[in-house]
């Protein structure tokens, strides 16, 4: 067998004919020595797919098991689950660092990101803590590339008329309360589901039921009839009997009332 790594019409049909004019099924030899060859390259064939599927790195096993995260999340999404309010920051926030490292070509390690996130999140907290009082808190300058932000954060200071920034523990209780609407909403779309199939469950049963007895009430009526007409065959042959008994009592009485007509004639003889 040639190691041609391409498959054309041409080369099968030029192949066919090869094999058709050495014929090697006439000389075993050369068929063994074909089995071989394509148990070589089989072999061949499966070391290379072998080595390939274990060269994987460790990269790409991270990918690809962050797509299937990110996957798993939007399902959650669109079946009206809502992730808690920490959890729905995390990723929208590795979203936007997979998206700003796509567009630097720049790879980061996982723990680099967590601490970024943290650090986000502490220079946030401490805007809404200061906010009103003019501070600026300042950034450090050894900030990644992937992760680009303003060099300084301006809060300016609101006027007494505004109205008073909301604590962490608002946040707190709105994001528990968007988490057990969530929740509430998804056991109830559950609920409806479960209600949905056990009506048509409950449906099924009552046609069936239905079903079942139209079924028994047809094999009544069969019944029904077949014991009608067995009941008029037999009326039939009670008539039948009598109509038999009838006719040999008549057939009795005429051979008597001809046995006696004899015997009178035989005893007019007798006496002449």
């Amino acid at each position: 067998m040639s190691g041609r790594k391409r498959f054309t019409f041409s080369d099968d049909i030029a192949l066919v004919k090869k094999v058709l004019y050495v014929n090697p099924f006439l000389d075993p030899a050369r068929w063994l020595k074909i089995t071989d060859r394509l148990s070589e390259v089989l072999g061949s064939d499966k070391n290379c797919d072998y080595w390939l599927r274990n060269s994987s790195g460790t990269e790409e096993k991270q990918s690809e098991l962050e797509d299937l995260l990110q996957q798993a999340a939007d399902i959650a999404r669109e079946c009206g689950y809502t992730p808690p309010p920490s959890t729905a920051r995390q990723l929208t926030e590795r979203d936007d660092i997979e998206k700003r490292a796509t567009r630097n070509s720049v790879v980061r390690p996982p723990a680099k990101r967590r601490v970024d996130n943290k650090e986000e999140d502490a220079l946030a907290a401490y805007a809404e803590l200061t906010a009103g009082d003019g501070v600026e808190p300042e950034l450090e300058d050894n900030r990644t590339a992937s992760c680009p932000a303003p060099d300084r954060i301006t809060t300016a200071a609101p006027s007494r008329a505004q109205t008073p920034a909301s604590s962490p523990s608002d946040f707190a209780v709105a994001g528990s309360q968007r988490y057990a609407e969530a929740t509430y909403a998804l056991i109830e779309a559950r609920c409806d589901r479960d209600t949905a199939i056990e009506n048509h469950r409950l449906q099924l049963e009552d046609d069936r039921l239905r079903f079942e007895l139209k079924r028994h009430e047809e094999k009544i009526k069969l019944k029904e009839m077949d014991l009608q007409q067995r009941q008029a065959e037999q009326e039939a042959k009670i008539k039948l009997k009598e109509l038999e008994l009838e006719a040999l009592a008549e057939e009795r009485r005429h051979n008597k009332s001809y046995q006696e007509a004899q015997l009178e004639i035989i005893k007019s003889f007798i006496n002449k």
